[in-house]
């Protein structure tokens, strides 16, 4: 690395650096740095390394201020003081009349790379998508082995770089949502646990955006994502044979390298539709061991998403005896092989000839219209009386619990799911239908609330409300009046927290020290000046990470500090539903 001198360079002499990851040169806040060159000239020196002639891959851009004149500097780093400099200046016939301070240094190509990309990447006003880039192409350039190295130069954790790297393999469309700011980071993460680019796309287009224009929670993509994933426990077939101990579709073997992953309490298959077939081919060799065959007394089996909802009917009652070694007698099963339907024939012809006659009728068909008028008149005679008799309850009753219960419970699947769960239902004998995921019957599921005293309900119903009020659906805005209600007092409440800062960049962080008085505490000034080693009140020259020490470890009382962002209040884009 040669020696460094400084001096006054004229813009036209300076040309970009192509393998600069930024490519964000507008916004806020490069209007922001434009108009602070225009009253005050630039006050940091940018880096600059002389070369005689250019390789062609310096040959800028259509949107280089510099695109077709002969260049004699190339920038190490510094572009964005160049370019705002440039808007400055005005026309390019008038950059030559005007100069930017530059230190020039004789660099090789992989020294000029080397400072070029550990300066943009510890800087802070590099957006996500440009710092994802700029650790790939460091790691392209200088081979995997470097990540450590890159790290340590950094002050990065070497997990998070490689994160943010791999979720580069995801399609264009996402990557551009995340860019523009659709879509958090944390989205991305959850993306990639999909298996496939057709899955991808399926949750980016019908699952992340399912309420609003706004995406789903990370919390919510994650929940549907985990349902999706099967859990290695409830595999048949040999897991160390079909090498998926060592697979990189285990989750055990993901969350060691990324973080998507925590909060999976078990083992999981990231692939499920391997693991689909897997199952399939060791029950369809299996079956008559298996324990649905002993349980159901099945011929075989299907998986639920193979066999439309017309083409099949449940069998409930008593199995007839000419079913049990039918062909069409089947199990229909989940994705990850729990029983949808135990018992199920495939011939819905069959079915009615066999279950649906009785004694003395020559045709089902027959039974069809009574089985409709009686239905069809007992509802017509409850919408007139029920809503009549159900107003004449005391409000305290405890059937009118047990009915805002119940209706909560029938209108709200992930309510009843968790009811299900935490009431830990169980089938009574082998004749039962499944009552595991959303399938208990209503007429089970009211058992289980009739069998609650009054007591019960009310804390079963006050659970139940805070469970609808957290769900994604529920909305920002109705959190907000339900906290408003209950007395939750934010600016009293809340507090900073690291997270939170590290979603900040230094500008933020800056700006929030300042306005929240925290800059102005004898401990942050103390804290900066004898452990920080930093000029008193200097907290501009504090990188990312100190700053967030200085709120953190300082000693500095962070109560009542609440940012403007957490107390405003925005015209509510959301319904509560």
């Amino acid at each position: 690395m040669g020696e460094s001198t400084f001096q006054e360079v004229p813009l036209s002499d300076i040309t970009p650096n192509a393998m600069n990851p930024r490519r964000t040169f507008k916004g806020p806040e490069f209007d922001e740095l434009v108009e602070s060159i225009r009253q005050k000239g630039v006050i940091e020196p940018i880096m600059v390394r002389p070369f005689t002639n250019p390789p062609s891959r310096l040959v800028n851009d259509k949107n280089s201020p510099t695109d077709s004149m002969m260049v004699s500097y190339e920038i190490v780093f510094g572009e964005r003081r160049f370019r705002a400099s440039c808007e400055v200046a005005g026309d390019k016939q008038h950059l030559a009349q005007h100069t930017i301070p530059a230190i020039i240094r004789e660099l090789s190509d992989d020294e000029a790379f080397d400072l070029m990309m550990i300066e943009n990447l510890q800087r802070e006003e590099l957006n996500e998508l440009e710092e994802a880039r700029g650790f790939q192409l460091y790691l392209e350039r200088k081979g995997e082995d470097a990540l450590e190295d890159l790290a340590g130069r950094t002050g990065i954790k070497p997990s998070y770089i490689r994160r943010r790297v791999k979720v580069l393999g995801l399609p264009k469309y996402v990557l551009k949502a995340w860019e523009k700011g659709d879509l958090r980071y944390g989205h991305l993460e959850q993306l990639l646990r999909l298996d496939t680019k057709k899955e991808v796309k399926e949750y980016f287009e019908n699952h992340l955006f399912e309420w609003t224009d706004e995406p789903v929670s990370v919390k919510e993509l994650k929940r549907q994502i985990d349902a999706q994933s099967p859990k290695l426990s409830g595999a048949y077939f040999d897991l160390e044979k079909e090498g998926c101990l060592t697979c990189r579709s285990n989750s055990d073997t993901q969350r060691k390298l990324f973080a998507q992953l925590d909060g999976l309490e078990e083992t999981c298959c990231l692939k499920p539709a391997c693991f689909k077939q897997k199952q399939n081919n060791w029950l369809t060799s299996n079956w008559y061991e298996s324990e649905y065959r002993k349980k159901f007394k099945t011929d075989g089996f299907r998986f639920y998403d193979s066999v439309h909802h017309n083409d099949y009917q449940g069998i409930h009652n008593k199995t007839r005896p000419a079913c049990l070694m039918c062909g069409q007698f089947v199990t229909l099963l989940r994705e990850d092989c729990t029983p949808l339907t135990e018992r199920a024939c495939l011939d819905p012809a069959c079915y009615n000839k066999t279950y649906l006659k009785t004694s003395g009728s020559k045709s089902p068909e027959l039974l069809k219209p009574a089985r409709y008028h009686g239905t069809e008149f007992r509802e017509k005679f409850y919408q007139q009386r029920l809503p009549e008799r159900y107003r004449e309850i005391d409000p305290e009753d405890l059937k009118n619990y047990q009915t805002i219960l119940l209706s909560l419970l029938k209108s709200n699947s992930g309510l009843r799911q968790w009811f299900i769960e935490e009431t830990a239902f169980k089938p009574e004998d082998d004749d039962h239908p499944d009552y595991y995921g959303h399938f208990v019957p209503t007429e089970t599921l009211f058992e289980k609330i009739a069998a609650m005293t009054l007591d019960q309900v009310k804390e079963i119903l006050k659970e139940a409300s805070i469970r609808v009020v957290m769900q994604a659906e529920f909305g920002a805005e109705g959190r907000r009046l339900i906290a408003d209600n209950i007395g939750i007092d934010l600016s009293r409440e809340w507090t900073i927290t690291e997270e939170y800062l590290q979603k900040k960049r230094i500008k933020e962080i800056l700006e929030l020290g300042e306005s929240l008085g925290i800059f102005k505490d004898e401990k942050a000034t103390t804290f900066l000046f004898e452990k920080l080693l930093k000029k008193r009140n200097r907290f501009d020259t504090c990188s990312k990470k100190e700053l967030i020490r200085v709120f953190m470890e300082s000693g500095v009382d962070l109560s009542g500090k609440v940012p403007e962002e957490i107390l405003f209040v925005d015209t509510p884009t959301d319904a509560i539903k």
